[in-house]
């Protein structure tokens, strides 16, 4: 027993003792002379209030950010995992660069902030004081004098500013739509937003853009409310360049890949080839409606029982589906999925090529040969040359023209992008559970994320706000998306009350209404 409290004794006086001799890093001078030693005693302080004991590395990165922000420099540095990035850099640059003349702000992704906000109270509530806020904004949020003001008494107070990269984008891009709309207003009186923000690039190019408008002598009520926003955002612009901004996770906050901003202006119009029959998104339903049906028994959604060309190139595509999984070109679970794309371009696309070729022939496509038609939407040019002299001389309508080039991208390019994603881990559709969630999280959530399918970051975990940009792929994988997971009850309530609208509208006894036969096949094909 003697021993082993020997033993502890002994640790503990090597513990103390390693204290004792440790080293301070940030101390400067040899200690000679009559000023032995000199040091910044924010470090000494710091170290204090957290408990710990700062590395060599730390205390030279430090020194580095603050020369540079003297110079107005910009520093990016990489630091691997367990160096003390979130919590001894982070929080130590607060105390080195947040003062009554800098405002300070920390940017970390939106998975983060929590955790950074965590980390500056929990270092900056007892020995050391610093006010620790939330900068949150988006497009519903206006801006106000209250806004600014906050921001100035946090400045003010040396407070930490803690922000996502969402609501910092948001907040430029909603100055930039600001300005957008006073220029359509073409108002002189702009110029006076344009002097407040005179430096920097939106400055400057504020600045250009009123000069070049004419003059005008309306100044409603819209008119003012918009200038008066302008110059508030003017005023924080200034504030913030003025200030200090650390970028937490730099490489993951400036990929464009990987934002969650989504932020459309203008009117909203129909794309190209949908208006009236709507083959922008037909065709690509009867597309992938030959894949599908491989897994759902070979049915499909239209009959072609008649039809010798389509029984024929189904089968053909049943057989090489059936091979290509057994290769393990294909991936059989959760549903199909795309492993080999140069497999896809030399055995699925041409079956698929005459799949496409039935599809126009039934919406009356005439005067070219399949075989023609197959290798120009295959990219196959010059093997084509029929169908391009026909495109030239004009034989062929804007419809078929577009039609031919619709199912080119797809069999090409668009196709094997979104047969290669896997539905609920790539993307999917957003339950109820999740609408209503985000609902309560986002002041104006778009109606498209609520039916169309988004991108997931992980399995069952959709993205904060993305949306994909290409029309194409949103309307090929909403169309995989449904098919997969099903109708929405939602989805469910509003079909059925559409069609008892469209039959209401319809002539001749219920039974033969075509309203009524569609629902009497719905119920008869689901048992």
């Amino acid at each position: 027993e003697l021993d082993s409290y020997a033993r502890g004794v002994i640790l503990k006086s090597r513990e103390l003792a390693s204290s004792l001799g440790a080293a301070r890093h940030y101390m400067d001078g040899d200690g000679g002379g009559k000023n032995k030693h000199a040091f910044d005693p924010r470090f000494l302080v710091f170290e204090f209030a957290a408990s710990l004991l700062l590395r060599q590395a730390q205390v030279i990165l430090v020194r580095r950010f603050c020369e540079r922000f003297r110079k107005s420099e910009p520093l990016c540095h990489q630091m691997i995992m367990g160096a003390g990035k979130s919590t001894v850099v982070s929080p130590l640059l607060a105390l080195m660069l947040g003062d009554r003349r800098t405002l300070f702000f920390c940017v970390v992704p939106q998975s983060l902030l929590e955790f950074a906000r965590t980390i500056m109270r929990h270092n900056f509530a007892t020995l050391i004081q610093k006010p620790v806020y939330t900068f949150a904004f988006d497009r519903s949020t206006p801006v106000t004098d209250g806004l600014y003001r906050k921001l100035r008494r946090a400045r003010a107070t040396n407070a930490v500013v803690v922000a996502s990269p969402t609501s910092v984008k948001s907040f430029v891009i909603k100055f930039v739509e600001i300005m957008h709309l006073l220029v359509d207003m073409r108002d002189e009186a702009n110029e006076e937003v344009a002097r407040r923000a005179a430096s920097g690039v939106l400055g400057s190019m504020w600045g250009k853009l009123v000069r070049a408008l004419p003059t005008s002598s309306q100044d409603d009520e819209l008119g003012l409310l918009l200038r008066a926003q302008a110059s508030r955002c003017a005023r924080i612009l200034r504030l913030l360049r003025d200030g200090a901004l650390m970028l937490d996770e730099v490489d993951l906050i400036l990929d464009p890949l990987k934002s969650e901003l989504n932020w459309p202006l203008g009117i909203k119009e129909p794309l190209d080839f949908t208006v009236p029959r709507g083959y922008r998104w037909q065709l690509p339903f009867h597309l992938l409606d030959a894949l599908l049906q491989h897994t759902n028994g070979g049915r499909t959604i239209d009959d072609h029982r008649n039809s010798t060309a389509a029984l024929a190139a189904l089968a053909e595509l049943n057989a090489a589906l059936s091979k290509g999984t057994r290769e393990h070109r294909l991936q059989a679970m959760p549903h199909l999925v795309l492993l080999d794309r140069a497999w896809y371009t030399s055995t699925i696309a041409p079956i698929l090529a005459r799949w496409m070729c039935v599809y126009m022939a039934d919406k009356g496509f005439r005067g070219l040969r399949d075989a023609d038609m197959c290798s120009y939407m295959l990219g196959h040019d010059k093997k084509a040359e029929s169908v391009l002299a026909a495109v030239r001389s004009g034989r062929l309508t804007d419809e078929q023209v577009k039609m031919l080039n619709a199912s080119r991208d797809y069999l090409t390019s668009l196709l094997p992008h979104i047969w290669s994603k896997t539905d609920r881990v790539s993307y999917g559709l957003l339950s109820a559970e999740q609408i209503a969630r985000q609902e309560r999280e986002m002041a104006l959530m778009p109606k498209s994320r609520k039916l169309l399918a988004v991108p997931f970051v992980a399995k069952d975990c959709p993205s904060r706000a993305s949306e994909f940009s290409h029309p194409d792929v949103a309307i090929g994988l909403t169309i995989l998306a449904y098919r997969y997971e099903g109708l929405r009850r939602n989805d469910f309530q509003q079909t059925l009350v559409a069609l008892r609208g469209n039959m209401v509208h319809e002539h001749g006894p219920y039974p033969e209404r075509r309203s009524c036969r569609l629902y009497t096949a719905w119920v008869r094909l689901a048992g």
